[in-house]
């Protein structure tokens, strides 16, 4: 009995077991961060291997804060297998790395496994659908239509709590894929979050959004649950003073 009460006490593994510190980063004299593999919208993009975009300028404002520069390392989305970032957001092995920095969607469930910073943008989810597919868009004319979402994200829990009177189909968790789907004419129509719907309308013109956000949501910096405090404080702080300026470069 007094092994379990005493197991019972410790705290979470995940927690104790690896903390990252800013002290830790300075000495060791890089900051490592994680990304996704693929582009995103304007929050990342992967040109010859080397990547940019307002996740970047706040991964390197980060970096210069601590006085040390900035490692990458890619990543798959992923469906929640070993070795993609959503294994990490369910609770995962970071491995040796400080932070994620990627459109990541702050939501009570992650956060019992990984500590999400001040948010660095705000925005929701989008339909995306070919002009003139229905008469009207709205979500009462998506009745028994086909709505794809990508797996595993905020874009399937959006199509989920709002679309129950449409037809949903489940898409590989990444938007490349899904975007595809929908150009292929798997689906009819597909919930995206926001940016990626703009900028795909932009590309094609005989699609349309509805006029409305479906939720609206924030993305975060993804630390350690095990970040020390002074850490914590920094890349808030960054973010602070960063976020109206890199929101007036990228978005604006």
């Amino acid at each position: 009995m007094l092994l379990l009460f005493l197991f019972l006490c410790l705290p979470n593994p995940r927690i104790w077991a690896s903390e990252v510190s800013a002290s830790a980063i300075q000495e060791r004299g890089v900051l490592r961060v994680l990304l996704e593999d693929e582009d995103w919208a304007y929050f990342l993009q992967w040109g010859e291997g080397k990547p940019s975009g307002l996740c970047i300028d706040l991964a390197e404002a980060v970096g210069e804060a601590l006085g040390v520069p900035v490692s990458y390392e890619p990543l798959p989305w992923g469906n929640n297998e070993d070795g993609t970032i959503t294994a990490i957001l369910q609770g995962g092995p970071w491995g040796p790395f400080d932070m994620i920095a990627s459109a990541v969607t702050a939501t009570p469930e992650r956060a019992r496994w990984v500590y999400f910073s001040e948010p660095y943008a705000f925005l929701g989810q989008m339909v995306l659908a070919r002009r003139g597919e229905v008469r009207v868009l709205s979500l009462e004319n998506l009745k028994n239509k086909r709505v794809g979402f990508p797996r595993n994200t905020t874009s399937e829990i959006a199509a989920r709590n709002f679309l129950i009177s449409s037809r949903l189909v489940s898409l590989s968790g990444d938007a490349v894929s899904t975007f595809q789907a929908f150009r292929e004419g798997l689906v009819d129509a597909i919930v995206i979050d926001s940016p990626l719907a703009v900028s795909f309308l932009k590309q094609y013109p005989e699609t349309e959004v509805l006029d409305k956000l479906l939720t609206r949501e924030s993305y975060a910096l993804v630390l350690p649950l095990s970040s020390d405090m002074e850490y914590k404080n920094i890349v808030n702080r960054v973010i602070a003073e960063q976020r109206v300026f890199l929101e007036n470069r990228w978005v604006r």
